[in-house]
């Protein structure tokens, strides 16, 4: 078994680098959710709940990324397994906040893509429950094991906590799937975007439907699995593809949230701006209409000289 910094340190290493892009995609995330579409204004009516949220998880992941810093420099300033396994319980606690967090908001995007169908969003919800059950007991197991005499080694938790860890990552992972195919089955139905490739538009789809965040939920899936199934301590490798996984999958959450929200920025300026064409377009139709009614056509004025140069014959 290697030892708790060379198992922090590399995914600590990958986290770091997901984190500057997370940070890039919340700037370009709040400049559409704060600004007007057009300018750098401040819009009249913010959506506060979808902001509340934005600053929620970027909190969340940067009291897990300053967490897992002080875990790294853990060895170095001599801090023992018992405080290690505190400070990784409230870890655990934070990054599956913010896995519900967003399968809420997937959820929340699939029920609004499918135009507000209770029907389509009533398997992914049920499934969220099942995930917010287990979090709970994982809370409650992981303190129980952190706050006792009898601590156990972080990358060592018993059998029971990795039983109810799989049912929560699976339950997360199918309801990602779930809402991820929702999505994109309704977007490839519904979306025309004339204005971009083919390639383009499927990167908007991707984007819009979370499937970043649901294929490395499945790769997490597969790592507990694995543990389940096996001795959790088979390898030093073994706990890499772990951490790893688990540490691409939290960020991603943080990532695909924003990407969804750019997206739909996006796509409301440009539904917007063919509003405005369109507009445009139908007030020049009525112009030319109204032009056009004021003076005969070529027809109407031959009929009407026809019909005086009769009456100037008869007068004569």
């Amino acid at each position: 078994m290697s030892s708790l910094g060379e198992l922090v340190i590399i995914p600590l290493f990958v986290q770091a680098i997901l984190y500057g892009l997370y940070l890039a995609s919340l700037v370009h995330c709040l400049r559409w959710l704060v600004f007007n579409d057009q300018g750098w204004t401040p819009r009249r009516h913010i959506n506060w709940f979808m902001l509340s949220t934005t600053i929620i998880i970027f909190s969340l992941l940067t009291i897990d990324f300053g967490l897992e810093l002080r875990m790294a420099i853990g060895p170095a300033l001599e801090v023992n397994v018992v405080e290690y396994e505190r400070q990784n319980v409230i870890v655990r606690a934070i990054s599956n906040s913010v896995r519900l967090i967003f399968d809420a908001a997937l959820i929340y995007r699939c029920w609004v893509v499918h135009a507000k169908s209770w029907r389509v969003t009533y398997p992914p919800l049920i499934l969220w429950l099942f995930c917010l059950a287990s979090y709970i007991a994982l809370i409650y197991y992981n303190a129980t094991l952190a706050f006792t005499t009898d601590i156990k080694p972080a990358f060592s938790p018993s059998a029971q906590i990795y039983q109810v860890l799989l049912l929560f990552y699976t339950c997360n992972t199918a309801t990602a799937i779930y809402a991820t195919v929702a999505i994109m089955y309704q977007l490839l139905k519904t979306t025309k975007d004339h204005e971009a490739g083919t390639s383009a538009r499927l990167c908007h789809i991707l984007m819009e439907s979370g499937a970043l965040y649901t294929l490395t939920s499945a790769l997490l899936l597969a790592s507990v699995a694995v543990s389940v199934a096996v001795d959790a301590e088979v390898s030093f490798a073994m706990d890499i593809f772990r951490a790893l996984s688990g540490t691409l999958n939290f960020s991603m959450a943080g990532i695909s949230f924003n990407l969804i929200l750019i997206r739909v920025g996006r796509s409301r300026t440009s539904l917007n701006r063919r509003d405005s064409v369109l507009q445009s377009t139908n007030n020049i139709m009525s112009s030319l209409q109204f032009y056009v009614s004021h003076y005969p056509s070529e027809e109407h004025s031959v009929v009407l000289a026809d019909e005086e140069q009769t009456l100037a014959s008869k007068k004569s």
